[in-house]
């Protein structure tokens, strides 16, 4: 059984970390909740990183999800999404990088209302 992971903020941050764990093979990327842009920004500049070069993998955007190597992530434009409440179903862990924050760091807390959340591990 795969760690279901997913994205709240696609910055460079999480393109980066997106792209290192695209081949672990105990991780699924299931969702990517972004605000400040489209699937088809996000694709591109997954893609084309000024540090680290292209990145090798056939990427395309679809209105609701990015799609690479033909493995769908879903894709969202919600502000007000807080960590994550929903059914076992769901993600195991959540990724969120603060705006005011170039790192990231493990947080105690599941509440991006209480404090800036890092990591949050789905109950």
């Amino acid at each position: 059984m795969s760690l279901k992971i997913a994205f709240n903020g696609f910055g460079r941050m999480g393109r980066l970390a997106l792209r290192a764990a695209w081949d672990w093979p105990d991780l699924e990327i299931v969702h990517i909740n972004e605000i400040a842009g489209s699937p088809a920004e996000a694709a591109h500049l997954l893609q084309f990183d000024s540090q680290h070069g292209p990145w090798p993998r056939d990427i395309r955007a679809e209105e609701h999800a990015l799609v690479i190597e033909g493995r769908r992530i879903g894709w969202s434009r919600n502000a007000a999404l807080a960590a994550p409440t929903g059914p076992a179903a769901g993600p195991t862990w959540w990724w969120s990088a603060p705006a005011s924050s170039s790192r990231s760091r493990p947080s105690r807390r599941c509440s991006t209302r209480a404090s800036p959340a890092w990591w949050c591990r789905h109950r």
